[in-house]
């Protein structure tokens, strides 16, 4: 299926992380699945924490992990969708394994969300 994707840059532009979104067909308990794919070297016992626009925080675990990085799948209810859909950054943080006592925090920008995840669940036949 068509996905929205984006990927995430640390505060010195270098790419960390990476993360796609599609939506899934109604009647379902969750209405979008997504994909985030973090470096090997991530701390997979303090999970992905994720927030829209400062709002609660919510933590997802990481499924496995692989030779391009470790994968956390998720699946996200309508009114998380409908969060993403009106708010202006989601903030993603994950832990290094070599220094768990750092966060890398990271922007997902939510400009053009609406329509972009619109369009792909129209190409999809959601």
């Amino acid at each position: 299926p068509c996905q929205l994707y984006q990927l995430l840059n640390d505060g010195d532009g270098n790419s960390v992380a990476e993360i796609s979104m599609f939506g899934l067909p109604a009647g379902r308990e969750v209405a979008a699945g997504a994909t985030v794919i973090t470096p090997l070297e991530t701390l997979l016992t303090q999970q992905i924490s994720m927030s829209v626009d400062g709002g609660q925080v919510k933590r997802y675990p990481f499924t496995f992990c692989a030779g391009n990085g470790c994968f956390s799948r998720i699946g996200f209810t309508s009114q998380e969708v409908a969060q993403f859909k009106r708010g202006a950054n989601a903030k993603l943080v994950i832990v290094p394994a070599a220094a768990p006592d750092q966060k890398i925090e990271l922007t997902v920008s939510l400009s053009g969300f609406t329509a972009g995840y619109d369009a792909v669940n129209a190409s999809n036949g959601n």
